[in-house]
Parts: structure tokens; sequence; C-alpha cells
């Protein structure tokens, strides 16, 4: 079956040529060469769901890359150590081959009207040849190519360009191409979230699926009268936390989030960090320094202490009051406790979460942050928002979803 493919991927290529020769017209010439190339990437194996047409990017929304799903992964291309892309820069690609619109691209397509004189003067020669490896590194593609109706340009990371010509094409040059582009078993990732993926690694049930959410970028940022936070980094520190693997590493890649989160109140702090006392430790400790502004904070007391629990598991009624204890004994009226995945209730025993409710005769008001709370953020809402709903909701039992 491969190598009826590759036959008809050489046939495919050559015929390319012979029809160009033949005639004239050059819409009739762009015309087939849309057609071929749609032909000519469905042969090396790429699907629509990977396939992204009239591609815009700004600069900076393009990643570093990393693949997650596999140690032998083949060679990926980080971006030059040079790369510091200027925001508003947008590149425009005619086609990318990705995981989804939002991941680093595993490949970029773009078309050209070329003559045979180009390829004998390569990439000093014409500037969409020569601006292709540019592209490549900044979009920290493995392959770039440059597709024509008189040959192919590619180009990959730590390579000479290399340039097929149809006029002159034989079959062990179509193989090897063959060979060089095919699509991958494994797409890479970014090493920040795209816009609504969820990891599959939570007990949670997902909240959105593969779809709308592939087209549009996240925002760069959030910026509302009570936080500032940058998105991007956001993401990359979101991202340590799920690839996390020991115990350890993933307790500090959580607090590394809770951090990030409260850093972007300009009136809260982070006043400690793994404070021993006589109640236990406590991972964070916040101070509300005061503000002119109404917050939902001004109800309570001054500090705030966080406890974050990156378990397998949701976090059992014990764990809830332990943590409630803490806030008493502290003399804190508000907890936050951030459970990865989540606590126990959200099945049919429901402890936990009647523990959760708080804020009567004087308890403590405990709420908890999931994994798919801090996912809402990364998609735009405001970590205030998502604390004003829950602490707005006490007479619920539902307090971390």
């Amino acid at each position: 079956m491969e190598n009826e493919n590759k036959q008809e991927f050489h046939d495919l290529l050559t015929s390319l040529y012979s029809a160009t020769r033949n005639s004239n017209s050059g819409k009739q010439s762009r015309d087939r060469i849309e057609i071929v190339l749609q032909e000519f990437l469905l042969l090396l194996g790429y699907d629509d769901q990977h396939l992204f047409n009239n591609v815009s990017v700004e600069a900076e929304d393009l990643h570093p890359i990393r693949d997650l799903q596999s140690e032998r992964a083949m060679m990926l291309c980080p971006p030059p150590d040079n790369y510091a892309p200027e925001p508003g820069i947008t590149f425009f690609f005619d086609i990318l081959a990705a995981r989804s619109v939002n991941s680093p691209p595993y490949l970029t397509v773009d078309t050209a009207s070329l003559t045979p004189e180009d390829f004998e003067h390569g990439s000093d020669y014409i500037s969409a040849i020569y601006y292709l490896n540019i592209r490549r590194e900044t979009a920290g593609a493995h392959y770039s190519i440059l597709f024509s109706d008189k040959g192919i340009v590619v180009v990959r990371p730590s390579e000479d360009l290399e340039a097929f010509r149809f006029r002159e094409l034989e079959r062990k040059d179509s193989e090897r191409l063959y060979e060089l582009l095919r699509a991958p078993d494994r797409y890479p990732r970014a090493v920040a979230y795209p816009a609504g993926y969820h990891p599959e690694q939570t007990k949670l049930q997902m909240f959105t699926v593969w779809g709308d959410a592939d087209i549009a970028y996240n925002p760069p940022s959030i910026e509302t009268e009570h936080c500032q936070l940058n998105l991007r980094r956001f993401g990359e520190i979101l991202y340590e936390a799920e690839i996390a693997e020991t115990k350890q590493e993933k307790g500090n890649a959580l607090e590394a989030v809770a951090t990030q989160l409260f850093s972007s109140f300009p009136y809260l702090s982070v006043r400690d960090e793994n404070l021993y006392t006589k109640f236990g430790e406590i991972d964070l400790v916040i101070e509300n320094k005061g503000t002119d502004r109404h917050t939902l904070f001004n109800f309570y007391s001054r500090f705030i202490i966080v406890e974050c629990k990156h378990w397998i598991d949701p976090v059992p009624a014990k764990e809830i009051g332990h943590f409630k204890d803490k806030c008493n004994m502290t003399d804190v009226d508000l907890g936050i406790m951030f459970a990865w995945n989540g606590i126990s209730g959200e099945g049919e025993e429901r402890h936990a979460e009647r523990m959760a409710t708080g804020g009567l005769n004087g308890t403590p008001e405990i709420i908890v942050i999931n994994s798919r709370d801090l996912h809402r953020v990364l998609e735009g809402t405001s970590f205030y928002q998502i604390i004003d709903e829950k602490c707005t909701n006490n007479d619920s039992i539902y307090r971390s979803i």
C-alpha cells in the first residue's frame, strides 16, 4: 500500500509540471497548485483535523515546542536563542499542520509562483525562499515548505535548504520527499495550554470538547479593576503543574499557580510561603493590604490562608476539616483550598462539600479551587470573578464547581 502511495505521490508531482508547461494562464496555475497541494498533503497522511488554512498568527502567540506523549519523540526544534518577537508582528501561512490551531506547527506551507531560474539561484535570489527559513524558525516548526508548480523548497532545523524540481524529479527524489514530509505519529504540543483544553489526567468531568475551542487564541492577558494577569505566563505555570510527576513537584507547581493568581491582585500580596506553625504547615499566607476600592475581601479578615492539594483523587472530608481547624486557630475567616481534582462530594458522597460550606455562626468560610476553575482563568475568566461566585454562593453545598 505504501509503495502505491509513493508511486501516486511521484505521478502527482510530475503531472503538475507537465500540466503547467502546457498552460500560460496564471489563474489556472494557481488553481492547479491549490488542488494538487490538497492531494499532496493527503498522500503524506495529513487529515482535515490537523490542517488549518489561511492562518494568521501574531509572533508572540507562537510557542516553543514540547512533546508530552512520547519519550522517543522525533527531533523537536526549539525557537532560536535570540527568539524575541515584537508584539503585533503577524505571520501569515497558507496552511499549517498542527495538533490544533493553537499548537506549534509541525509543518508550515506557503504557495508561490516560481520559475525554474528561482531554483537555480536558490535562497539568495528570491525573497519568498530566503524568508522561508526565518518564518520556520520563528514558528518553531519542524518543516516549512514553499510549494509551486515548478517544484518544492524544504527547510528544516540545522539543515541546508533543499529544492526538489519537478522538471527533473526522479523516483528516488520523490521517495525522499515523501519520507521527509510525511505526517508524524504525534504532533507537538505547546508549553502553554490552548484555549478550552482540559487535561485528560483530571478525574473531573471535562467541560469542553475539541471544536470551537480550537479556533480562538488565548487572550494575552486579563485586565480588570481587580486584577491584571499575563495569561501566557500563567499558562506556562499551569502547564508545569500538569506535567509534574513527583509529589513534591506537584505540590510546588500548584503553589506556584496559586502564587501567580494572588499576585495578580494589586491589593493582595503573598506574605508567607510554607509557614510552619504550632497548628501545622500553611502553604501560603495572603495579606490584604487594603485599597480604596470596594472588594469582596473587605468582608473578611486581613489574612487568608491557602492550601494546595495536587492529588490524584479528590480531597476527602477529613482534610477539609483539618483546614477549617487551621483557619479557626489562626483567627482567619476565609480559607482557599486549591484541590486539583476537587473534593469528595461531586459524586453521591457529599460530606466534604458540606464541610467546605462555612461562613455561618463565625465559622471560617472555605472555598475550593479545582483544575477546572484554573482553566476558566486560562480562557479569560477573572480569578476575582471565580472567588466572588463561590463566596456569594454560600447557601449551596456546591463550592468547587
